[in-house]
Parts: structure tokens; sequence; C-alpha cells
């Protein structure tokens, strides 16, 4: 009958605004993040973190700022930095530094991302770091680290390996922080020592 008709009508009508409402209300799904970061250890003015990065193929993207200095051990996979002209496709022979506040932009050249230990250091921490292997540098503590980049050294990466181990155990908080400061040391001194400028010399003699 059409009072039948008129009915079924306003079934379907109220049932086709039911589901556009739910789909109007229904969440976002949030983004997968392709990265992650894990604090390991929290010292006097450094802390580690373990940064892992799942990326796929990028182009180089949009400038970000770090949010600390930061002294960075590659362990695996590779990833391209630009600061300012310096284009630089780190990779696990690397260390990189980082000034907070300053613009970096980053793009991956091969998919599986990479896996990075950082040292978050504060201002005094990194001057004094700095101070240890190239004074004239460790002038301005809003950017204690002149130089973007250098080459590892075994025994940087050593000590990298050994405080992973420490973490997991774990270990006395004093033999963490005794190879956390031994870490950090080293992984400014090689990147020095590699570039071949700034490093620190003794005073000559001025006896007989």
């Amino acid at each position: 009958s059409l009072q039948e008709l008129e009915g079924l009508a306003s079934s379907l009508e109220t049932s086709r605004i039911t589901r556009s409402s739910t789909a109007r209300h229904a969440p976002m799904p949030e983004p997968v993040r392709s990265h992650t970061r894990r604090l390991l250890l929290e010292s006097v003015g450094l802390s580690v973190v373990d940064f892992r990065c799942r990326a796929h193929v990028e182009p180089l993207g949009p400038e970000e700022p770090n949010p600390t200095h930061g002294i960075v051990l590659v362990r695996k996979g590779v990833f391209r930095r630009m600061q300012r002209r310096e284009t630089l496709v780190a990779d696990a022979n690397h260390v990189l530094f980082f000034n907070a506040g300053e613009p970096y932009r980053y793009s991956h050249p091969l998919p599986g991302g990479d896996d990075c230990t950082i040292l978050a250091v504060d201002g005094p921490r990194a001057l004094e770091l700095v101070a240890h292997h190239a004074p004239r540098d460790a002038e301005r503590p809003e950017t204690p680290f002149r130089i973007g980049h250098g080459i590892s050294s075994p025994r940087a990466v050593r000590l990298q390996y050994e405080l992973l181990g420490l973490v997991r155990r774990p270990a006395s908080a004093l033999a963490l922080e005794d190879v956390v400061a031994e870490l950090a040391d080293e992984a400014v001194g090689a990147a020095y020592r590699t570039r071949g400028v700034g490093v620190r010399s003794e005073w000559p003699s001025t006896s007989a």
C-alpha cells in the first residue's frame, strides 16, 4: 500500500543519514610513526637516546630544528643530512654534531632507515668536550659544535657498544657514567683528528 511504501522510504532515509553521520564522525586513523626515541640514560648534563628510523626512500624534507645539542653515532643504515651548504651522506663510519635550534634537512637514499645512538648534551658540557680538543672552538655556548661531522674511530665504536651492553644488564650508575663520558670525549676527539682542524697541542717548553 502507499502507506507501507512511505514507511519503507522513511526507514531507508533514516538509515542513510545514520551511515553518513557515522562516516563523518569516525575517528581518523593515527599516522604510522616512522621513528622512535627511547631514553636509555640520563646523567648530569648528558643523556643517551636510542633513535630508530624506519623510513623508506625519501626525498629531502623540510627544515627541522634540532631540540638539543647532540653527538650522533650511526649504528646502522644511511641517511643524508643538509645544513646550510654542507651535505653529508652519513653511515656507521661517521659521527655527527648538532647545535640546538639550528635547522637541518634529511633524506633517505636507501630503504630501511637507520639506527643511531644520540648523546644529548647541554651547553656547558658540550663546550667542555670541545675545549678538551679544540680550545679555540669552545667560545659560543649557543653553538658549541663548530664542525658538523667527522669520521668515527674504532675506540668510539667499541665504547658505544659497551655502553649499550651495560644499559641492557643493567650496570651501576658509576660504570655507565664512566663509559658515557669516555664515549662523548672520544667521539669529539675522533672527529677533530680526522678533519685535522683545531686539534689541541701542547704548549712549547720554555725550559733550556
